[in-house]
């Protein structure tokens, strides 16, 4: 391997924390209710947070602030999707509302499970609970300056 592949491959993790939180800083979620998530990831971790987002949110908001979070730690620590589900692609429109709220608990379940499977690993645990700290606090300096 040559010197310049592993360049290539380095990734600065500051700008991607910046980037997740501009993501959350776009969703319809107040700055209370993002400060409140931040505190309940430092003092209770990010299985709690997950939680929280759930409990506080019941709309796209928590679907998306889920997927956005999921998605960063899956790229950021090089796991694969490894809890889809082999009816993602079912689909029955006369049971939309149903399947959307099946799907919506399902989809709730399997962020639950990868923060289950990420906590087998102290190190992996801790490094993300560090990146997401950061990520919502750059989120919360998004909504400061929307404010103007």
């Amino acid at each position: 391997m040559q010197r310049g592949e592993i360049v290539e491959k380095l990734i600065n993790l500051d700008i991607e924390c910046a980037k997740l939180g501009r993501e959350l800083a776009s969703l319809d979620i107040k700055e209370k209710e993002l400060n409140d998530a931040l505190n309940v990831l430092e003092e209770q971790g990010i299985y709690a947070m997950f939680l929280y987002i759930q409990a506080k949110y019941k709309s796209n908001v928590k679907n998306d602030f889920q997927k956005h979070c999921k998605g960063f730690l899956e790229h950021i620590l090089g796991k694969n999707n490894q809890t889809n589900d082999k009816n993602d692609k079912d689909h029955n429109d006369k049971d939309h509302k149903d399947h959307d709220d099946k799907r919506e608990d399902h989809d709730d379940k399997r962020v639950l499970e990868f923060i289950k499977q990420l906590a087998e690993n102290l190190d992996e645990l801790l490094f993300a609970w560090d990146l997401l700290r950061r990520a919502l606090s750059y989120a919360l300096y998004h909504l400061k300056a929307k404010e103007g």
